[in-house]
């Protein structure tokens, strides 16, 4: 197996599941290149196996960046608290 995912990025790959903290902004970079960011928060917790309770250990949040071109063709709807997996 290689280390090279099919977009020939030397890393890992990860998928992020949460919920959007809005829509995604398109930000002007001081280079005059332009970036979009979406914002996701990803609960922390576990469920207890001897009571079965969910046990909150709060919030972690998560700032994806693409192209603006990438966040209108794949993030169009996406509003305040929608699920999404990237």
């Amino acid at each position: 197996m290689s280390d090279i995912n099919p977009n020939n990025f030397l890393g890992a790959n990860a998928v992020v599941v949460g919920r959007a903290g809005g829509p995604f902004q398109v930000k002007t970079l001081p280079s005059g290149t332009s970036q979009a960011e979406l914002s996701v928060a990803v609960g922390k917790g576990y469920k207890d196996k001897d009571s079965g309770e969910w046990v909150d250990k709060g919030t972690n949040w998560y700032t994806l960046v693409g192209s603006p071109e990438y966040a209108a063709e794949n993030w169009p709807q996406v509003g305040p608290g929608d699920t999404v997996r990237i």
